[in-house]
């Protein structure tokens, strides 16, 4: 008995053979395509260094806050050292005086 619905018949595979030209590592002569890799590699490095100076103009510039912020303290700290040791010398003395009128026995 034959079916009723006809059957496919398969087709050999195809290969498909890929030709020279059809390689897309060989398209590096192609201007329009693709840049030289020499000026490629130029304009990336232009751009690293641009964002790297740019960065390190921030830097510099917290750097700079930072080390006013420094002096501040320091004149600060300074200031209160020097009253610190004028208590110090005012207490010597109140004690001194204490100790001459209340001597002990």
């Amino acid at each position: 008995m034959k079916p009723i619905v006809p059957v496919k018949q398969h087709l050999p595979a195809q290969r498909m053979y890929v030709t020279m030209t059809d390689d897309p590592t060989l398209r590096f002569h192609d201007d329009a395509t693709t840049k030289p890799t020499l000026e490629t590699v130029l304009e990336r490095i232009n751009d690293f260094r641009g964002s790297v100076e740019g960065r390190l103009g921030m830097i510099e510039d917290r750097l700079g806050t930072v080390e006013d912020r420094l002096e501040t303290m320091e004149a600060r700290l300074d200031r209160v050292q020097g009253e610190v040791l004028a208590i110090k010398s005012d207490f010597r003395d109140f004690r001194k005086e204490i100790r001459d009128r209340f001597p002990r026995q």
